[in-house]
């Protein structure tokens, strides 16, 4: 598994754990990383990635809570919501183009979610992807 993907889904873990109460992933997501055996760049792009999610949680939820019809956050899956969150982060605080975004994504939720995550996942994050100005290949 590529270094990159590896660290998303330590990230995703992180958020997992989070969601479902653990109060304290943020502060212990070293020891995710380390059972992922994250190094180097994997490791800081974590790291930078899960510092940067706690900071503007409550932005990027409101950003994917506008793309969710007839749903709210409640009813997502905590996989999926931790997946989502994820790709929104990198759709729109980082210089990555929206395909790989959108792609890893996917494939995180392929390999992590059921059988609608991946489909859900690509959904939400393509919507977002085109209502934000200024994404490469659009």
């Amino acid at each position: 598994m590529p270094s990159q993907t590896q660290a998303r889904v330590a990230v995703v873990n992180v958020l997992f754990a989070f969601e479902c109460g653990n109060e304290e992933a943020f502060t212990k997501a070293d020891l995710m990383y380390e059972r992922l055996k994250l190094k180097n760049h994997s490791l800081n792009f974590a790291q930078n990635i899960v510092q940067a999610i706690q900071k503007e949680l409550n932005t990027i939820d409101s950003l994917i809570v506008k793309k969710l019809k007839k749903w709210d956050m409640d009813r997502l899956g905590v996989l999926d919501k931790s997946i989502l969150r994820m790709g929104t982060y990198e759709l729109y605080y980082s210089d990555l183009d929206k395909a790989i975004v959108i792609n890893e994504a996917v494939e995180i939720a392929k390999r992590l979610g059921n059988d609608d995550s991946p489909a859900f996942v690509n959904g939400i994050l393509d919507d977002l992807a085109k209502s934000k100005g200024g994404l490469k290949s659009q």
